[in-house]
């Protein structure tokens, strides 16, 4: 198993912002107490996937949301 991502953390609220920017709608927030199974950070370990693969993330993730959103938009349409 190769764990793949970046090496750089974002808060689930900074993420819903750049999103709702990115996208053009202002994110509607329920905020709720933490779930099971929730956790506080999470980070990506892609030292397996260097030393295997060569692997060397870098698209920073607000240029890597507009290449996903490109493709999606010219492959389904506009997003509802």
């Amino acid at each position: 198993m190769i764990n793949l991502g970046g090496a750089h953390t974002i808060t689930l609220q900074d993420l819903i912002g750049l999103l709702g920017e990115k996208l053009g709608r202002r994110p509607v927030l329920k905020k709720l107490p933490f779930q099971p199974g929730d956790v506080v950070a999470t980070l990506a370990d892609v030292g397996k996937a260097q030393d295997l693969l060569d692997y060397r993330p870098e698209t920073i993730l607000s240029r890597g949301l507009d290449k996903f959103i490109h493709w999606f938009r010219n492959r389904s349409g506009p997003l509802p």
